[in-house]
Parts: C-alpha cells; sequence; structure tokens
C-alpha cells in the first residue's frame, strides 16, 4: 500500500511538472514619460499552469486613484486554453524586437518597454519592443500585444 501511494505522489509530481513546463507566459509591459512630472506605470502578468498573477505598479508623480495592484488566483485547464488561443490569435507565438535609442527623451517625452516571453508546446517565443513610444506604437507587433494584454488583463481581473 505504501509503495502505490509513493508510486502515485511521484506519478503526480512529473505530471505536474510536465504541465507546468508546457506553458509559461511573462509580460512587463512600462509606458512612461520624462518630464518636470517624471512618472511611469509598469504591469507585469505570469500565467504558467495552474496560476495567473497580475500586478500594477506606479513610479514618480502619481495621481491619487493611481494605486498599486496586486493580484494571484488560481485558473484551469479551459482559461489556461483560452490564454494559449489568444497567443496565436494576437501572434504572440512570434519572435519580435524593435528598438530605437529614444533620442531626447532623457529631457522630455514618453516611452514603452513591453517584453512577452513564452513558452509553449515546447517552444519559446519572445517580443521585445523598447523605445519613443510614438515609433513603438507604430509596430504590428506592438498593436497585437496589445490587444493580447488587453484580454489578460480582463482574465486575470475577473479571476
Amino acid at each position: 500500500m505504501n509503495k502505490f501511494i509513493l508510486l502515485l505522489v511521484i506519478a503526480l509530481s512529473i505530471t505536474s511538472i510536465s504541465l507546468s513546463g508546457d506553458f509559461t507566459l511573462n509580460v512587463t509591459y512600462t509606458r512612461g514619460e520624462k518630464s518636470k512630472d517624471t512618472r511611469s506605470e509598469t504591469e507585469i502578468y505570469f500565467v504558467t499552469f495552474g496560476e495567473i498573477r497580475y500586478e500594477k505598479e506606479f513610479y514618480g508623480k502619481t495621481l491619487p486613484d493611481e494605486l498599486a495592484e496586486f493580484k494571484r488566483c488560481k485558473i484551469g485547464e479551459v482559461t489556461l486554453n483560452k490564454i494559449t488561443e489568444l497567443a496565436a490569435k494576437h501572434s504572440i507565438n512570434s519572435n519580435e524586437t524593435f528598438y530605437m535609442d529614444p533620442k531626447g527623451i532623457d529631457d522630455f517625452g514618453t516611452y514603452i518597454n513591453l517584453d512577452i516571453t513564452l513558452v509553449m508546446n515546447g517552444e519559446s517565443y519572445k517580443i521585445s519592443l523598447s523605445g519613443d513610444a510614438t515609433h513603438v506604437m507604430d509596430t504590428k507587433a506592438y498593436r497585437n500585444s496589445i490587444e493580447f494584454i488587453k484580454e489578460i488583463r480582463k482574465i486575470a481581473k475577473e479571476c
């Protein structure tokens, strides 16, 4: 009986390790401005089999309603499958890089740093966009990523 329980625990451990390794999503999205009221806002999402975490932080000059947020909750296979479908729909399962030295950002201007790392079905993908907000927002990868982030935000806030 003890051997059976031990084998069952080992089998469940291996299954959970393999399932959790099948899908991992990390998103870090920062929007900021350099001005007399320098500020930035960062959203972080982490998704893996069984869990989604969401954080929102503000730095610099903030408004009274801009408060840090943190949420962590359990998700099931249905939600994970939905996130996987959204990643494919919004072309997050791709590799994209855009970097433009933000000239003048040291003085005044807006900037975006967006990093998405996805491991799905044994494949790794990375989207990394950084630079002056106007130029970053002109990229197709940014537009797709923002639509994906909107969907992930909704899932994270509703769970």
